[in-house]
């Protein structure tokens, strides 16, 4: 259907028509900004938190009682900081909440499960928590948090900040799931190994790091021969897989699980006053496990 102006504005005169679009335009943006504003205050977000704890361990967590005195408000962490989408990730989280309210039975809903990280990535916004802490080594921070904070610099588009900080927003009475530098660790055993583990025999052994109260288990694996390289017949073969020969290897040990956590931060506290770089650490690391006398049967 053709717009009329005269439907809209009646017998205004027309040289009026521009200062009443202009009105309309500007009351149409502050009811746009009133209505943002009064949808994201803590009040109007815990009316459809169907989660029968989010508010009491929001306050009972830190980014409530801060030493600012500065609240952190549902919004400043569970949406984007600014921009188009502030709005549609508004409207999306609005929608769900809603939907869990009217729908849902909360008492069929498995809360600790969804308390975990693989949930909650989806809830808490990075650019959110860099927004606010843009200084990532402000003044008494510890040489953990400085080496956490290190780390993550140097793969900020793998790691999110609640790989660490999982529990900032919210109060966990048992410390939560973490990964990386920094995490919540259960009590250390006191004793400090002195030496490593002697070993006089082909076995599996447990190794102890030295100056540390690490020990980790390590499997004997039987040497033998293998065939490197693939046959000429096989399909989808590279040049390059060719041509075949049988290999040696001789007895080795190898980690029974991936280097943790505490093995690593003991080999780097150990190792960084060499000057060695990141990468070069997982290559000595890494070659701990490779035996050395690797060669050759047939072929080049």
């Amino acid at each position: 259907m053709r717009f009329n102006p005269r439907r809209l504005f009646g017998k205004i005169p027309r040289k009026y028509w521009f200062f009443s679009i202009f009105l309309l335009g500007i009351l149409a943006v502050y009811l746009f900004n009133y209505g943002l504003h009064a949808t994201s205050t803590n009040s109007f977000c815990e009316s459809c938190h169907v989660h029968p704890h989010s508010t009491t361990t929001w306050r009972q967590g830190a980014h409530y009682n801060t030493e600012s005195g500065v609240i952190i408000n549902c919004v400043d962490c569970h949406l984007p900081p600014e921009g188009v989408t502030y709005v549609t990730e508004k409207a999306r989280t609005g929608i769900r909440d809603i939907y869990g309210k009217v729908f849902k039975d909360v008492s069929k809903i498995n809360w600790e499960r969804r308390s975990k990280r693989n949930f909650a990535v989806h809830y808490v916004y990075k650019a959110s928590c860099v927004n606010c802490h843009q200084n990532l080594f402000p003044a008494g921070l510890n040489k953990d948090g400085e080496d956490a904070h290190l780390y993550y610099e140097q793969k900020p588009d793998e790691l999110r900040c609640i790989n660490c900080h999982l529990e900032t927003g919210h109060y966990h009475e048992e410390p939560p799931e973490s990964i990386g530098f920094g995490a919540q660790k259960p009590e250390e055993p006191t004793e400090i190994y002195t030496e490593s583990t002697p070993v006089d025999s082909f076995a599996d052994y447990t190794e102890q790091i030295p100056g540390s109260s690490v020990s980790f288990d390590m499997v004997a694996i039987p040497g033998d021969t293998f065939t490197l390289g693939s046959p000429q017949e096989e399909g989808y073969r590279d040049s390059d897989e060719g041509p075949q020969r049988q290999m040696k290897v001789s007895n080795f040990w190898i980690g029974k699980t991936e280097v943790t956590w505490d093995e690593y931060e003991a080999f780097y506290a150990q190792t960084s006053g060499e000057g060695r770089s990141e990468d070069q650490f997982a290559s000595v690391a890494a070659s701990a496990a490779i035996p050395d006398d690797i060669e050759s049967i047939t072929g080049p």
